[in-house]
């Protein structure tokens, strides 16, 4: 993690995978800062839904493409969780791992 890097806000998608009913896309508020990523219901949301360290995390490209999505996938090294985020753009998905990468 470098030093007094600027936090990253915005809202972003969540790919999630039910059983029968397949994967879904839901956004979130995302807040990357102080070496953590968390999302949010909303902006003004006070209890994270979700919050990870990034030291331990890696970012790799998706094993197929999402229709309509511009997405990466985040894996917790630690807790053995992963993540599929996209954002609306391949620009801002592009920034979202950029930043992810500079907080971790």
């Amino acid at each position: 993690m470098q030093p007094n890097l600027a936090p990253k806000k915005g809202w972003m998608c969540v790919e999630t995978y039910k059983p029968l009913r397949g994967s879904t896309w839901d956004e979130y508020w995302f807040v990357v800062d102080n070496g953590r990523l968390r999302y949010y219901e909303d902006p003004a949301s006070r209890k994270a839904m979700f919050d990870v360290a990034l030291d331990n995390t890696e970012i790799s490209t998706c094993g197929h493409a999402r229709a309509g999505k511009f997405a990466f996938r985040l894996t917790d090294l630690q807790q053995h969780r992963k993540l599929v985020l996209a954002a609306e753009t391949e620009t801002a998905s592009l920034s979202w791992a950029e930043s992810i990468l500079e907080h971790g």
